[in-house]
């Protein structure tokens, strides 16, 4: 979607037009969803905190000023409502994170079967390894390198600088690639 598009079906949304809802939530429910997910790591949360999401987003829409990208702004509702959620409930559960969702989002290539084989257990092994992070940073890594967002619109995510963005982030990845190099020295069973 467009920032046009989107800014087309904000103003549509703002005057209660149903369609436009619809498509601004089919737009950005996969990213709402894989960052509750992650902060809740249990998939009734995550589908709870991904309406609640929404509900805010739709109910203070009149808030939006337009000064971060629409969906910076929804992230930060996301972020938000998830912690809410887990500060709610952490008592409930303990934080344990199923594979089903995320394996499905990885994809090997299908040309060379070995390749693909190989390409999956690297994968497997870097999903474990940021799954081993503490939220934030996973969360980090998750939006930078997954979703693509710049280090400012995440830094408002987490409302924090952007340099703050670019130093934690720096500081993951090289948590990350002694995790990884342990992993890669550690004889498998």
């Amino acid at each position: 979607m467009t920032s046009d598009s989107t800014f087309t079906y904000l103003e549509q949304a703002r005057r209660g037009d149903e369609r436009a809802i619809k498509l601004l939530v089919e737009n950005h429910q996969q990213l709402v969803f894989s960052i509750v997910w992650k902060v809740l790591g249990n998939k009734e949360d995550a589908e709870d905190a991904a309406q609640e999401t929404f509900i805010r987003c739709f109910r203070n829409l009149g808030k939006f000023k337009g000064e971060s990208a629409f969906g910076t702004w929804l992230c930060s509702i996301a972020y938000r409502s998830a912690i809410d959620l887990f500060n709610k409930r952490k008592n409930r559960y303990s934080k344990v994170e199923s594979m089903d969702y995320d394996i499905h989002q990885l994809k090997a290539p299908l040309e060379n079967p070995e390749k693909g084989t190989e390409s999956r257990e690297i994968k497997l092994i870097l999903k474990k390894a940021i799954d081993a992070l503490p939220t934030d940073d996973a969360l980090m890594i998750m939006l930078h390198y997954y979703w693509d967002i710049p280090l400012g619109e995440i830094g408002k995510i987490l409302q924090i600088s952007e340099n703050n963005a670019k130093v934690r982030l720096h500081r993951i990845r090289i948590k990350l690639h002694a995790m990884l190099k342990k992993l890669k020295e550690t004889p498998s069973a």
